[in-house]
């Protein structure tokens, strides 16, 4: 089934409750704004939209393709904003937090082997107790467009890439560079992001890749957002399980924007967590392809004593978390095949750290750090605090260094076989 509209409105409007469903086998593609007008109200028509929230859920080699233009792929749960709010607006006209977000559940699931893809401006935009699932061995693709967001959940909700599943993200335009000025910040509107107790998983042998391109200095906006301010978290807030693949590039030039954090609050007990991954990498000021991203802008004033600020160039930080306090028990943790933080197990892995700022050929080919025989470990992450990370680097060196612009960690056994 196709469903084409070029006239304002959305595509699918159905009651809170609802439920949107594709059999098995079957296909359903919404086209929308066909005939490419750019009235205001159009940046907040949806292909899906339930105001109340529902449910939208596809079959066994299913295939559904979103193509919504200037508005939103799927909208559950979300009130929709005024005509005149359009992408100019910082937050996308949804403001900050939970302004606009109802509390019926919202979920959308990708069947095994089942197929999604979306293009367009905004894509997934849900209220609280949100979730999105991908079935094992399913392909999902979001190809944003512009300032748009791709994944903005409320309080209490949960992504999970599936056993096996390939997840792409890539973002074209997500700031400056898109006209107005910056997109998203620290407390709503990032690229992917999710509220109090929000969480993702990455699931065995499952790959998570997100691009982001074309940024220019977009201040404050996290790639993945983990908004939790208060209290003890009993579960990982990111976890990346066995043989799954991480990849996180980001080419945003300003110094305040980390590819995951956790950016204000209180919250103890807050754990990014990769349990014998395959392969793991972080890049900042980096663009899909790997390339440097051009010049730093945004770097700490000279008289403000926080972080790890280089006196030639500002490499902000790649993993963030708000809690200050060393007693938060906040910090990242690296389990190889066999082991634990406490128990490493025989594992092995290699750990490149790159740090290459695109002035000069030397610096463009200047390794940092290359560790071998890693197999597992942990270390504090506290603010911007930098003695305690400083000490924390001397405990373990599989992640931080002197903040580089990449960091990946790799099972060695497989290293010929992912650089070819």
């Amino acid at each position: 089934m196709t469903l084409n509209r070029s006239s304002q409105g959305d595509g699918i409007n159905l009651a809170g409750g609802s439920t949107v469903r594709v059999n098995d086998g079957a296909s359903l593609t919404i086209n929308m704004n066909t005939n490419n007008g750019t009235e205001s109200a159009r940046y907040h028509n949806a292909g899906i939209f339930m105001e109340h929230g529902g449910t939208v859920v596809t079959g066994r080699d299913s295939k559904l393709n979103l193509n919504t233009s200037i508005g939103q792929a799927i909208s559950l749960g979300m009130a929709r904003p005024s005509d005149g709010a359009t992408h100019l607006d910082r937050w996308g006209g949804y403001g900050t937090v939970n302004a606009f977000r109802r509390n019926g559940k919202s979920s959308l699931t990708i069947g095994e082997h089942a197929t999604f893809n979306f293009t367009g401006r905004d894509g997934l935009v849900f209220g609280n107790n949100a979730t999105f699932t991908t079935g094992t061995n399913a392909k999902v693709r979001f190809e944003n467009k512009g300032r748009g967001t791709a994944i903005d959940f409320g309080d209490n909700s949960r992504v999970v890439f599936g056993k096996k599943s390939t997840n792409t993200f890539h973002s074209v335009g997500k700031g400056p560079k898109s006209g107005g000025g910056p997109s998203g910040s620290y407390n709503a509107y990032n690229y992917i992001g999710l509220n109090e107790n929000g969480s993702i998983l990455v699931d065995d042998y499952a790959t998570f890749r997100v691009q982001m391109d074309n940024r220019g200095a977009n201040p404050w906006d996290d790639v993945i957002n983990l908004d939790s301010k208060h209290g003890w978290k009993d579960h990982p807030l990111f976890q990346a399980n066995k043989g799954s693949i991480v990849d996180i590039r980001d080419d945003n030039t300003d110094y305040y924007a980390e590819l995951i954090s956790v950016p204000l609050g209180s919250s103890t007990n807050v754990v990014f967590q990769f349990n014998n991954p395959l392969y793991v990498s972080f890049m900042r000021y980096t663009n899909s392809e790997g390339r440097s991203a051009g010049e730093i802008t945004g770097k700490l004033p000279v008289g403000i004593a926080q972080g790890n600020n280089p006196e030639h160039i500002g490499h902000g930080n790649i993993l963030y978390i708000a809690n200050g306090s060393r007693r938060s028990g906040n910090h990242i943790e690296f389990n190889g095949p066999t082991g634990t933080r406490v128990n490493p197990g025989a594992g092995r892995y290699t750990v490149y750290s790159l740090n290459q700022d695109g002035r000069n050929v030397v610096s463009r080919n200047k390794m940092s750090s290359v560790w071998t025989d890693i197999q597992g470990g942990a270390m504090s992450i506290a603010g911007s605090n930098r003695g305690l990370l400083q000490k924390s680097i001397q405990e373990i060196h599989f992640l931080f260094g002197h903040f580089p612009l990449q960091v990946a960690f790799l099972q060695q056994i497989r290293h010929t076989e992912l650089t070819q």
